[in-house]
């Protein structure tokens, strides 16, 4: 059984005084605010309005012999999007906990990715400094340090803050610190419009596998599941992934005669 919640804050206006708006989240307490507030306005005379707001959703999954499951979307349309894949797997004996991959950030996945999978990968030092930069960047930590350091050039003559990187400051990964539930195509899509203005596609197609590599560990090995992969509609970065240059005339012969000489040696074998 699956039933969907309106959780989004509610909103108290006064015709014409805009001095007497306020704002109440969806919990006990706020609610108890919200209805002290209404009261006070109504005994100085006053006509108050209630609208509750539409960008929080929860969804709780009842299943006899399983926990509970609880997941909150920005939109009804997710919630309900959500609620008919949650009733299809049902139908067909399936059962699989959401709550997990909707409590835990993308960044911390990505942290457990460099943690216990790039150790054990050719080429995991890289794809660790590639993914502990993107997460540095999703928090504007290098744009912060670069401010800081311009003020302290400005203020004492030069910088004394480390830089502790020689690369441009990534832009729109914000995305990252959000669960991976609720990360849109468009987060992803204004990631790529913003790293293609100085950067190669092929550049930020290979920032793209990485993501899409930390996706596929997280919900085949480690069990966080989503109602979808969050790259599910991405417009890739398009490019020509073929060389252009042509063998020069030394390294054509140079070839041929290390071809020769291999030949050469498998014939006495």
């Amino acid at each position: 059984m699956s039933d969907i919640s309106n959780r989004s804050a509610y909103r108290v206006t006064v015709a014409r005084r805009p001095e007497h708006d306020r704002t109440f989240p969806f919990s006990q307490a706020g609610r108890t605010k919200l209805a002290a507030y209404i009261a006070e306005l109504r005994a100085k005379g006053l006509k108050p309005q209630v609208a509750q707001g539409t960008d929080t959703w929860q969804v709780r999954v009842r299943r006899k012999g399983h926990p509970a499951q609880v997941t909150t979307f920005g939109s009804l349309e997710d919630a309900d999007a959500f609620v008919k894949t949650i009733d299809a797997e049902q139908s067909r004996g399936l059962f699989r906990d959401y709550t997990a991959a909707a409590n835990i950030s993308f960044a911390a996945l990505v942290q457990r990715y460099i943690d216990e999978e790039c150790p054990r990968l050719k080429g995991g030092d890289t794809y660790a400094i590639i993914l502990n930069a993107m997460l540095e960047d999703s928090v504007g930590a290098l744009d912060q340090r670069i401010r800081v350091r311009e003020a302290e050039a400005k203020a004492c003559g030069r910088p004394m803050t480390k830089l502790r990187a020689n690369r441009v400051p990534m832009g729109n990964l914000e995305w990252m610190q959000k669960p991976m539930t609720e990360i849109q195509a468009m987060d992803i899509e204004d990631f790529i419009q913003e790293r293609l203005q100085y950067a190669a596609p092929p550049t930020v197609d290979r920032q793209l596998d990485l993501v899409r590599a930390v996706i596929k560990v997280a919900t085949e090995t480690w069990g966080y599941y989503g109602d979808r992969n969050p790259l599910q509609g991405v417009r890739l970065p398009k490019y020509f992934n073929e060389r252009e240059r042509r063998l020069s005339e030394d390294e054509e012969v140079r070839l041929l005669e290390a071809a020769r000489q291999e030949d050469q040696l498998r014939s006495f074998c």
